[in-house]
């Protein structure tokens, strides 16, 4: 299982998503707590993969959060890394 570190905005060749197998997690950091405008894309990466965002980037971008992806910490992000085997920051 891996942690995908997510910070660019989706789109639909982005590399990372070739990349992805099941039970892989996804955290939006940075630009790619965009990626939580994309509704039709983030429903279904939730469909195999857990999904996280920052609470503080939906604050700072004034988003808002969608049924399926779970807000985090920094704190929790730290405890994240250590439920998944490796991470990778694309």
């Amino acid at each position: 299982m891996t942690l995908h570190i997510m910070t660019q905005r989706l789109t639909k060749d982005y590399l990372a998503l070739s990349y992805l197998k099941p039970n892989d997690g996804l955290l939006f950091i940075g630009d790619g707590s965009y990626s939580l405008l994309l509704e039709e894309q983030m429903a279904t990466l939730q469909q195999n993969h857990a999904c996280y965002v920052l609470t503080q980037e939906i604050a700072a971008k004034g988003l808002q959060l969608i049924d399926g992806v779970t807000a985090i910490s920094y704190d929790n992000w730290v405890d994240l890394t250590s439920q998944y085997k490796q991470t990778v920051t694309w």
